[in-house]
């Protein structure tokens, strides 16, 4: 009866032994597929944050280089049109000026002749022209005015000119500093976006080293239910004590 006994007991032994292993292989093999479950979702998460990182990153960059371009086609129309403006002025005031010269050289040479023929004339008849003389004095008069007018009209058409001239360079002076006003605030927006990018490494290392560490503290913890289950094996201690011990 005692031999019975005893190998009923070695019997039941064994037999808890291989449930306390298999329970033990299954704990380990519940933690592995935990283990993989978080690092997988760690690693999707990680992928799915560096894309819409990536994404949006490009959409910005691109968007910046859009409105670059924009803003120096407009910059680029702009002093073609001021240049081509200043141009057309510049032309238009020296062919003025070129045919206010040629007109006043024109009635000099009118005038001078006449003033000549008019001396010669004195001359020859100095006592019997006087009235004659009077009259054509009238007439210069009368021309000088004229004369005077249009030198005044052409001055205030001049002067309207560079007016607008005046106009054109203030734009351009304008624009100018919007363009610069704009590329500082496109250069304050990419140190943002560096900043944002160092903020999400930083907070990446952080998660890898709690990562690292919450691995470290299991495999701890699995190691100290390992040796806590040879211990038990070697006193015979049950398993289900160990377990409550553990919890």
């Amino acid at each position: 009866m005692l031999d019975r006994e005893l190998e009923d007991a070695e019997e039941q032994y064994q037999t808890t032994i291989r449930s306390h292993l298999q329970m033990v292989d299954s704990l380990l093999d519940l933690q592995y597929l935990r283990m993989r479950a978080l690092t997988d979702e760690y690693e999707k998460n990680l992928h799915q944050m560096e894309e819409e990182f990536d994404t949006e990153r490009t959409e910005i960059i691109n968007a910046h280089g859009r409105q670059k371009k924009d803003i120096l086609d407009i910059k680029s129309a702009m002093e073609n049109d001021i240049s081509e403006a200043e141009a057309d002025a510049r032309q238009e005031f020296e062919s003025q000026r070129e045919e206010l010269k040629k007109r006043n050289s024109e009635e000099y040479n009118v005038l001078k002749i006449s003033l000549e023929s008019c001396i010669e004339d004195l001359e020859n008849q100095f006592h019997n022209s006087h009235a004659v003389y009077l009259a054509s004095t009238n007439s210069r008069t009368q021309s000088f005015k004229e004369l005077t007018e249009r030198d005044a009209a052409s001055a205030r058409i001049i002067e309207k000119r560079m007016r607008k001239l005046t106009r054109l360079h203030d734009s351009l002076s304008h624009w100018r500093t919007k363009i610069a006003t704009n590329t500082r605030e496109w250069e304050e927006r990419n140190r943002s976006l560096r900043d944002e990018k160092d903020t999400m490494a930083k907070h990446y290392q952080e998660l890898k080293g709690r990562m690292n560490r919450f691995r470290d503290a299991e495999n701890e913890r699995i190691k100290a239910l390992a040796i806590h289950s040879s211990n038990a094996i070697k006193v015979g201690v049950p398993l289900c004590e160990i377990v409550r011990a553990r919890e």
